[in-house]
């Protein structure tokens, strides 16, 4: 059964409606994707957060989700965004997560570009660029092939001194999220060897979705 009394609702989340198109693939009634989520509780107002497979299936503004009860009925809902939400303390925390990403790596001359490979458009907040050694190098971010802020370089450091440490290896982009597919981080190397990359990791924005659960 779709709905257990009040205890487990099952609901149907249903984003890009088919146009047509050569690549399209039907899977439920006209829609190219679904997942099923199960939530408990007796609350009447239900909530969960979109993963990473909603995003990459749905549009950027999430404006063709939907969602549907085990009737095979609309269910109104809102979404609470995570780079909008203003809560106290650490509450920003529960719209954040953490993954690694894959990347390109690719050097010519005294530029390294790093390009990740953000295939599921997630709303980054900030990048960890994880290499080993003893380094400082300048950078810039480029979202859509360009610069964030042209002519303003940052910079990222690891310096293991006599009496401190010295670690700049995040990128900041609260002021300007991103689901750039392919965000590149230009590192300029000058004279020196191009960092040694090990992981390259992510926080991101997670939205909510909040229902009335009417079984």
């Amino acid at each position: 059964m779709n709905v257990i009394f009040r205890f487990w609702v099952r609901l149907v989340l249903a984003g890009i409606l088919l146009t047509g198109g050569a690549h399209a693939r039907e899977t439920e009634n006209g829609w190219l994707y679904a997942a099923n989520i199960m939530l408990a509780g007796e609350h009447k107002y239900k909530a969960c957060f979109l993963t990473g497979e909603v995003y990459a299936q749905a549009q950027a503004d999430l404006a063709d989700l939907r969602i549907k009860d085990g009737q095979g009925q609309f269910v109104p809902f809102y979404i609470r965004h995570g780079n909008s939400v203003i809560l106290p303390g650490n509450g920003e925390n529960d719209f954040l997560r953490t993954a690694s990403l894959s990347f390109a790596e690719k050097t010519e001359g005294n530029i390294t570009d790093l390009t990740l490979h953000n295939s599921q458009r997630l709303r980054i907040k900030r990048i960890f660029v994880m290499a080993n050694g003893n380094y400082q190098r300048n950078y810039e971010v480029l979202l859509g092939g360009k610069p964030v802020a042209p002519g303003k370089h940052q910079e990222l450091a690891n310096l293991v001194l006599e009496k401190t440490n010295i670690s700049a290896n995040i990128i900041d982009l609260t002021a300007r999220p991103t689901t750039d597919p392919a965000p590149v981080i230009r590192i300029y190397n000058r004279d020196d060897r191009p960092l040694t990359i090990t992981d390259m990791q992510v926080e991101y924005y997670v939205d909510k979705i909040v229902f009335a659960d009417e079984g």
